[in-house]
C-alpha cells in the first residue's frame, strides 16, 4: 500500500461547526483539522513519473494548512490523530470512479485507490481515552465508515478474501437455538443483550 496526502477535508465553515459541536462533549478540545489521504493498492511500485502524474490528478480542493509551530510546541497541549476510511471490506463509489480515471490515464498498476480523512484534534492538556472514543464516534458514520488509528493501519482496506458459500439458519423452525448454534459453528459472537 502507498499513500499520498491531499487537500483539506473540511471547509472553514464545516471545521468551525464541527469544533463547536465536539466542544460540547469535550471543552478541552482547542482545534480540529482534517486532510484527505489517498491510499493505493498497487501491483508494482510507481515510477517517479507515475507519482508525478498521480499527484497532478489528485490535486484538488483547498490546500491543507499544517498546524502552527506554536500549537505543536506547547507543553500543555496534547494531540490525537485518527483516519476515517470507507468501511473495511467495501469499495466506495469514489474509489470506483477514481480508480477508473487513474487507469484510463495510464496508471494501470494502480489496482485501487481509496480516500480517507485524517483528523487531527488538539487539546488543552491530556484527555481520557473514553472522551477520545466519544469524539471519534462523532467523526464518522459507523454504517459506512471505519476509524483507524493512523495511515499505517490502512493496508487493512485492501485485504480481500474468497467469498464463502451462502448459509441459512432455520429461525422459523428452530428459533433462537438455531441462531446460537450457527454463531458457535461459524465463529460469530452475538451479545447476550442482542438476543433479548
Amino acid at each position: 500500500m502507498q499513500f499520498l496526502p491531499g487537500a483539506s477535508a473540511l471547509s472553514v465553515f464545516k471545521q468551525a461547526k464541527l469544533l463547536a459541536s465536539l466542544q460540547t462533549i469535550c471543552p478541552e478540545l482547542l482545534a480540529i483539522s482534517a486532510r484527505y489521504i489517498h491510499l493505493f493498492d498497487v501491483a508494482e511500485p510507481l515510477s517517479a513519473s507515475d507519482q508525478h502524474t498521480l499527484s497532478q490528478l489528485l490535486e484538488y480542493g483547498e490546500p491543507y494548512e499544517e498546524p502552527s509551530e506554536a500549537e505543536e510546541a506547547s507543553d500543555e497541549a496534547s494531540h490525537f490523530e485518527c483516519l476515517v476510511v470507507p468501511r473495511l471490506g467495501t469499495i466506495s463509489p469514489w474509489s470506483s470512479k477514481a480508480t477508473d480515471i487513474l487507469q484510463n490515464c495510464g496508471l494501470t498498476q494502480v489496482r485501487r485507490v481509496e480516500r480517507g480523512s485524517l483528523f487531527r484534534l488538539g487539546f488543552a492538556g491530556t484527555v481520557d481515552a473514553t472522551v477520545v472514543s466519544a469524539l471519534q464516534s462523532q467523526l464518522h458514520d459507523r454504517m459506512t465508515q471505519t476509524v483507524l488509528p493512523g495511515v499505517e493501519h490502512a493496508a487493512a482496506m485492501f485485504v480481500s478474501s474468497e467469498p464463502q458459500p451462502l448459509k441459512s439458519v432455520d429461525l422459523l423452525g428452530a428459533g433462537e437455538a438455531a441462531l446460537r448454534r450457527a454463531n458457535a459453528e461459524w465463529g460469530l459472537a452475538l451479545a447476550e443483550d442482542e438476543m433479548g
